[in-house]
């Protein structure tokens, strides 16, 4: 090693931009979601950004300027060494992916709304339903008793007009049993009075037959 220092006699200087090895790191990585930050832990808090690759498509993310910037709870992080200083390598969803799942969020929302609304319609039909057919029932059961109180009605008018007829033909025996009883009668005292005119004239001839005998 100290024979190697002896015979030095000068340096080489590679320089790399940090931005051009991740794109070749990435080259095959389908970053459509996904956007890419890489940052220096080592440097200070202004310099630790060093390398941000926005996932491709509409609604491209803006380039964070620190960690702060990064969306909170919804990030992969993985810190590592790279030429004796710590890096940290995070990944985050695109702001086209998070506005994605709002969407869908406010679709899914939506839908559970509409599907509320429909259970709601569906249950006030089902409670007028139930009131309909209660009341047809109660409308059944009155058209039933009423239908007894008919039936009941029509027995006792049945009934009445036998009565009526059986009185009706009891009224005609009696007046053919008072003409028959009337026209004995007369008979019978037409009978009594010419019984009596031949007793008066019986009498009379009686009474003029005396007298001649004296």
């Amino acid at each position: 090693m100290d024979d190697r220092k002896k015979h030095r006699k000068g340096l080489v200087v590679e320089v790399l931009r940090i931005g051009d090895a991740v794109e070749a790191a990435l080259t095959n990585y389908p970053n459509d979601t996904i956007d890419i930050t890489l940052f220096d832990d080592s440097a200070s808090i202004d310099k630790q950004f060093l390398y941000f690759k926005p996932a491709r498509g509409i609604g491209t993310s803006q380039r964070p300027t620190s960690k702060d910037d990064l969306v909170k709870n919804m990030q992969w992080q993985k810190t590592f060494e790279l030429a004796g200083r710590q890096c940290r390598v995070s990944l985050t969803p695109s702001s086209f992916y998070r506005n994605t799942q709002y969407q869908a969020w406010l679709a899914l929302a939506s839908a559970l709304f509409l599907t509320l609304l429909l259970t709601l319609y569906l249950l006030k039909k089902l409670i007028y339903t139930n009131e309909v057919e209660l009341w047809i029932h109660n409308q059944l059961i009155t058209t039933e008793q009423l239908q007894t109180k008919i039936a009941e009605v029509n027995i006792a008018n049945n009934e009445r007009n036998k009565a009526q007829s059986a009185l009706q033909s009891l009224n005609v025996k009696l007046e053919q049993r008072v003409i028959q009883r009337t026209q004995e009668l007369q008979q019978k005292n037409d009978t009594l009075h010419q019984t009596l005119s031949r007793l008066n004239e019986a009498q009379s001839q009686l009474v003029e037959a005396e007298k001649w005998r004296r």
